[in-house]
C-alpha cells in the first residue's frame, strides 16, 4: 500500500521529495527527516515539510515554478531558464525544448535530482510553458 502525504496547512496531496532537495532550497538546513514532501497547492504557503516541520514559501532562496507565475521563475532550474525567456522564445519562433535552449544558450541539463524543487525532471513543466506561450 502507498500512503501519499497530505499538506499539513491545505490538505492537498503532496509529492515526496529527497531532503537534498529541500537542503537546496531552503534557507535553513531542515530538520534531519527521510520523509519528506512538496506541497504542489498554488496558493498554499507551505513549500516542504515533514511530521515535524513546515518550511514555508518565503523560506526558500528561490521560488517554485508550480507556486509562483511571475515571468522571471525558472522553468529549468539546472540552467535557470525563466518563465519568461520560454515566452519570448516561442514568440520569436521556437518549438521545441532544444529550440528554445539553443536559442536561450540556456542548456544546462541533468542536476534534476538536486535542482527541481520536486526533485525530478522539468520535461513536463517546460512543455506546458511552451504551450501556455503558444496561447
Amino acid at each position: 500500500m502507498t500512503i501519499i502525504p497530505i499538506c499539513p496547512k491545505c490538505g492537498t496531496p503532496a509529492i515526496p521529495v529527497s531532503p537534498e532537495v529541500v537542503l537546496h532550497f531552503a534557507k535553513t538546513p531542515p530538520i534531519p527527516d527521510k520523509r519528506l514532501s512538496a506541497c504542489v497547492s498554488a496558493t498554499c504557503p507551505v513549500a516542504y515539510f515533514s511530521k515535524v516541520q513546515t518550511i514555508g514559501k518565503n523560506e526558500l532562496h528561490q521560488a517554485l515554478w508550480y507556486k509562483d507565475g511571475r515571468q522571471e521563475v525558472p522553468i529549468c532550474y539546472c540552467s535557470q531558464l525563466t518563465r519568461g525567456e520560454i515566452h519570448a522564445a516561442v514568440q520569436n519562433g521556437a518549438t521545441t525544448i532544444d529550440e528554445i535552449q539553443n536559442m536561450t544558450r540556456k542548456n544546462r541539463t541533468g542536476h534534476c535530482q538536486r535542482e527541481n524543487p520536486l526533485g525530478g525532471c522539468c520535461r513536463e513543466a517546460f512543455l506546458l510553458e511552451i504551450g501556455n506561450a503558444k496561447k
